[in-house]
């Protein structure tokens, strides 16, 4: 689903004002991580426009050093999942 450009324009417009701080305010952490982008418009649309689905928490998965390619009587996941705000949100759980 396409951001509609009004609001890509808005985001710009937000990002200019708040500096770095659209990108500051959440450090990366490790050798190996590194942002999605550095552009802070881009940035914004994907803390506020783009879907994104993220594991918060796990239970019943095995430790790195222990896992393996085995089924396992229970696994749990909490997930948050973001929509677009132009999605209606009943539409997509229906289309599940």
């Amino acid at each position: 689903m396409p951001i509609p450009e009004e609001r890509a324009e808005q985001a710009r417009a937000a990002a200019d004002i708040m500096g770095e701080l659209v990108i500051g305010k959440y450090p990366v952490r490790g050798r190996h991580a590194s942002r999605w982008s550095a552009d802070r418009a881009e940035a914004l649309l994907n803390r506020t426009w783009r879907p994104a689905l993220s594991v918060i928490g796990a239970d019943g998965l095995p430790p790195i050093a222990n896992a393996g390619n085995v089924l396992r009587p229970r696994t749990s996941l909490k997930l948050s999942l973001r929509i677009p705000p132009t999605l209606d949100g009943e539409r997509a759980t229906a289309a599940t």
